[in-house]
């Protein structure tokens, strides 16, 4: 059985001339034979779609490591003296050089210092001149400490199969909206502040609305006394409910986690580059993407929540360790579904309106409330879960997940040559 989840968008133009009845991410259901006797029994939901027709690529956006001095500096001066050197070495697009509080402006010996677009070759021999001219004998450059990390994973429709901009266009657009639905979050995630939303422009005003909705009037009086006597959290409970449920505009950026948290993420359509307050550059169409964009950040410069949570804890690991930590965390998942009860071919209805507003991440929360549900009415207790990610039924999204490891280490490959070793 065919099912198709229609993109939206906030801008009715954002779609060009492309027709709308082609913009929709279209599934296969058939019976899950697996198994697990979680997936017995079970419906699950594979995209149409030919990935061998799409490019991924993984770069950094940004590094940031945590420089100690052995004198006194105005951050200002480190920024310059790093610009002037970079005009010879390449090493970066530009940089930033803040306090330990990543506060502009400071002066002292502590330093977290942001490289934009950073290159291996370049920035190794950059560093090199910043041990000599900044820091006491016998600091390694290798152990240089890596407090903050942007990674982004991004995919390109292959230019060649598109026939037009607008067929180019139209594969990308479905390809973000499959990121979306698809990709699979931690836990903590779920709890408030961090919970997904997405950002859009409407006449010059921002609107950010939330993906999992609060509930109000008689829901939210009903929500409150059933959460009183089955001891589940209110927000658990109301991920019950499709209604609560919204799906993410295309052309809106979309969040889990929050700036300045030390692990967020956010994906979009990339179409624009180079942002400022005057507004964006556009990207040539062969250029443009679906993006996801991982940040890791120390909250606290050498805390060891940020970079550290994927196995980073000095600049050089990611030359000599490679990117394997984000297997673990950046991955994508399948749904499962329970059949109607009125056509077992079918998914049940609230099940795929959750997962085609919320996506996996929704689904995987809303079967895991529903465990919390039935053994908080049973009596019984559920087993501890020790699980990076919590995903429910849902299951793994094995031929994209290879996907993106292969693009991770190509990136890793390019640090190993580029960031070379001593001899």
């Amino acid at each position: 059985m065919i099912k198709s989840c229609p993109l939206l968008f906030n801008d009715p133009a954002y779609p060009g001339t492309i027709d709308p009845e082609h913009l929709c991410l279209n599934y296969s259901t058939v019976p899950l034979k697996l198994r697990q006797a979680r997936f017995r029994g079970r419906l699950t939901a594979e995209p149409l779609i030919n990935l061998s027709e799409y490019q991924v690529k993984a770069v950094f956006d940004w590094l940031e490591i945590y420089l100690q001095t052995k004198e006194e500096h105005y951050a200002w001066r480190i920024q310059r003296w790093l610009t002037e050197q970079n005009a010879e070495l390449s090493a970066f697009r530009s940089c930033f050089v803040g306090g330990p509080t990543r506060r502009r402006g400071t002066t002292g010996r502590s330093f977290v210092i942001r490289f934009q677009d950073p290159q291996p070759k370049g920035l190794r021999s950059l560093l090199r001149a910043v041990l000599d001219r900044y820091c006491s004998e016998g600091t390694e450059l290798d152990e240089l400490p890596l407090v903050g990390l942007e990674l982004s994973l991004d995919i390109y429709p292959i230019a060649q199969l598109a026939k037009t901009p607008e067929a180019y266009a139209a594969r990308r657009m479905i390809m973000t909206d499959l990121i979306r639905k698809h990709v699979l979050v931690h836990d903590a995630h779920r709890e408030e502040g961090s919970r997904p939303r997405f950002t859009y422009d409407t006449d010059g005003e921002t609107n950010t609305p939330k993906v999992f909705d609060e509930p109000k009037g008689r829901l939210k009086v009903k929500l409150a006394r059933d959460a009183a006597a089955l001891g589940i959290a209110v927000e658990d409970l109301s991920i019950l409910h499709p209604s609560l449920h919204q799906q993410p505009y295309l052309d809106a950026t979309f969040y889990y986690g929050k700036k300045g948290q030390k692990v967020h993420f956010r994906c979009m359509d990339k179409i624009t580059d180079q942002r400022t307050a005057l507004g964006a550059k556009s990207l040539p169409f062969e250029q443009s993407r679906s993006r996801i964009e991982l940040t890791f950040i120390d909250e606290v410069p050498l805390d060891r929540l940020g970079p550290a949570y994927v196995d980073l804890n000095y600049l050089g690991d990611i030359a000599t360790r490679g990117l394997k930590g984000f297997n673990l965390f950046l991955q994508f998942g399948l749904p499962t579904f329970t059949p109607s009860t009125e056509n077992p071919s079918e998914p049940n209805r609230d099940e795929w309106e959750i997962f085609s507003k919320s996506g996996v991440a929704g689904l995987a929360y809303f079967q895991d409330v529903q465990l919390k549900l039935d053994a908080a009415k049973s009596g019984r207790k559920l087993r501890d879960r020790r699980e990076l990610m919590s995903t429910g039924q849902c299951r793994r999204y094995s031929d994209l997940n290879r996907r993106v490891s292969k693009a991770l280490n190509r990136l890793h490959e390019t640090w190993e040559r580029g960031w070379g070793r001593d001899y």
